[in-house]
């Protein structure tokens, strides 16, 4: 025991007294995470008091964007270098993830405190962080968008998340989506459905709603969670014997909005080629009655 306190004596540096600390590294392993990852803290240290007339220690801690402590270590009163790792799972703070963006502040602290005269308790360093949802990305297969009403109406969406650990789109499978099919500002058919394996679902509307002539929304949403952010809604819009562009002019304000067209009203082609024929026979007329003009200077001389 004594040649170890002599070790410890010889590592303090010269002309520093007790207590003596310091503070080689502390690290995460980023920045930015999503909430389904983990936070990886790195921290060495090195720490020398008189245990008979002080008290030493260091610790770490997480708060929120509201200072309340969500995680936090033991103190730490080792003399000596210490080097610590810590692997905290974002789900597991005590904090709200209501919000599609958190940020959350990594502390760590020094505590010194002579007996008996009493303590001081010391910030060292800080880090900050972001946690963020991710984004469900939204596919209608084989969707027209114009339609008539004696038409059979099938949708098949699918539901997928970009993966960065593995650099690929995920299916989103047994997830809970809600769908709504809304006219105006009012919804007039409502359900939920859960993905299947390949995150798909299918839905036939003609089973569940009569559509009449008209512009429809369909929306896709889910309830808000802890991983996926449910702030960027996909809406589609459906025309049913329609070949009007109203309602578009809402979507133009909404990023969100897929406005995948991917076939144009019969008539309108019927309308372009009106305009064409009558072109071709206006230039019809004036040439013969050039050819009249002509004729008549011709006859005359």
């Amino acid at each position: 025991m004594a040649i170890f306190s002599l070790g410890l004596l010889k590592r303090i540096p010269t002309g520093l007294a007790y207590p003596y600390y310091e503070l080689n590294y502390f690290n995460t392993d980023k920045d930015i995470y999503f909430n389904d990852q983990t936070i990886n803290i790195t921290a060495s240290w090195e720490l020398f008091y008189d245990e008979m007339v002080e008290i030493a220690a260091v610790k770490v801690e997480i708060l929120n964007i509201t200072n309340n402590v969500v995680w936090g270590t033991p103190w730490y009163p080792e003399k000596g270098l210490k080097e610590m790792n810590w692997i905290v799972l974002i789900q597991d703070l005590q904090s709200s993830f209501k919000n599609s963006t958190n940020y959350f502040y990594i502390k760590l602290y020094y505590y010194y405190e002579t007996l008996p005269s009493g303590g001081l308790q010391k910030f060292i360093a800080d880090k900050t962080i972001k946690t963020v949802k991710r984004n469900i990305t939204c596919e209608l297969f084989n969707f027209k968008q114009y339609v008539t009403s004696e038409e059979i109406i099938k949708l098949n969406a699918y539901f997928s998340y970009y993966n960065d650990t593995f650099d690929c789109y995920e299916n989103l499978s047994s997830f809970v989506i809600v769908f709504d099919l809304c006219r105006g500002d009012g919804i007039i058919f409502s359900e939920s459905f859960t993905t299947d394996l390949n995150g798909g679902l299918k839905i036939n509307l003609t089973d569940n709603v009569e559509l009449n002539t008209g512009v429809y929304k369909l929306k896709f949403s889910f309830q808000n969670n802890f991983f996926f952010d449910n702030t960027n809604l996909t809406t589609y819009y459906l025309f049913v014997n329609s070949n009007e562009f109203f309602g578009l002019s809402e979507s133009q304000d909404n990023s969100n909005v897929k406005e995948n067209i991917k076939e144009f009203p019969i008539i309108s082609s019927v309308v372009v080629i009106a305009i064409i024929a009558l072109g071709l026979i206006s230039l019809s007329t004036i040439k013969k009655k050039n050819e009249r003009n002509i004729a008549n200077i011709s006859f005359r001389y």
